[in-house]
């Protein structure tokens, strides 16, 4: 098949519950999901990377990993988890292999069909440009980090969030 140049670790699940309603099989569910998922890839790739002599990572996270937009305490843990692990394999495996994080605030995807009116409406409100995002605009970032483009940066999380974080201070 050829060589392998990026990987991004996309996979990711959440949960509907408060912090004393979630149980401990649900803690372990989302970090065997959302955390050891990006690690098991990772593990697999990285070794394959430095074989060839590079290649790049990209890992996923989600505006809830930041304490201004942190909500569902088990989920933003897991994505908070993804952005020091980001840094973390930045450190141990540059300068030949690039690893940088996207993340992205509320997008239009299968999983905010579900979402109650009002969270979405809160979304929409609680941007900058009052508006969720296109999942095209979570591609390109991603596209952007994966290509010879981005060769300074390293280590470093995206946030594509349309300002949200920022217009809650």
């Amino acid at each position: 098949y050829g060589s392998i140049e990026g990987l991004v670790t996309c996979a990711g699940i959440t949960n509907p519950h408060a912090f004393l309603e979630t149980p401990d099989d649900e803690w372990q569910s989302l970090f065997e999901t959302n955390v050891l998922g990006t690690v098991r890839f990772c593990r697999a790739l990285i070794p394959h990377f430095q074989d060839q002599g590079g290649g790049r990572v990209v890992t996923i996270a989600s505006l809830r990993a930041y304490p201004q937009a942190a909500f569902r305490p088990a989920y933003a843990a897991t994505k908070a988890a993804i952005v020091t692990l980001t840094a973390s394999l930045a450190k141990e495996f540059s300068p030949r292999i690039g690893i940088n994080c996207v993340a992205p605030g509320f997008t239009e995807t299968d999983m905010a069909k579900t979402w109650d009116p009002a969270l979405l409406e809160r979304a929409r409100d609680g941007s900058l440009l009052r508006r969720i995002a296109n999942p095209t605009e979570i591609a390109e970032a991603i596209s952007f980090l994966l290509s010879d483009r981005a060769s300074f940066i390293q280590g470093q999380t995206m946030l594509v969030d349309g300002g949200y974080i920022i217009a809650q201070n």
